[in-house]
């Protein structure tokens, strides 16, 4: 008996783009559009425009619903997105560098939380909170 290889779902590609005040959502796979008023109606539309248009709805159907904006607007999102990737990892890295100072200036220094606070530039409390073990 011959296994057969698992399907892959069927996906689509949709768009939205920017319409008389609302969005234009459209399927490209099957040529069909339709206009929503907000962009948090995007995602539904698209997926009642595929599922119309094939007559069948299921979990397995994939959606990738992209935005189409004026470039000069697309570029400034993308940098947002670079730069909120990079804060995101500054302050996850500010805030693993603060609990290890905390911990070598009063654990192995002998600092008080008040001198480890003045030199963290934090509060005596947000010392305290840093130097809690997890339970």
């Amino acid at each position: 008996m011959e296994e057969q290889a698992p399907t892959q779902p069927p996906a689509f590609k949709a768009t939205a783009t920017r319409d008389d005040g609302g969005w234009l959502v459209h399927i490209p796979r099957l040529d069909v559009s339709s206009r929503v008023r907000t962009l948090d109606e995007v995602d539904a539309m698209a997926r009642r425009l595929v599922v119309s248009s094939l007559g069948f709805d299921g979990p397995e159907i994939i959606i990738e619903v992209s935005t189409e904006l004026p470039s000069d607007i697309s570029d400034d999102l993308a940098e947002v997105a670079r730069w909120r990737d990079i804060s995101g990892y500054a302050a996850s890295r500010v805030a693993m560098l603060t609990r290890k100072s905390a911990d070598l200036l009063v654990g192995r220094e002998h600092l008080t939380q008040r001198e480890t606070a003045q030199l963290l530039g934090v509060s005596q409390q947000r010392v305290a909170q840093l130097l809690k073990k997890p339970e």
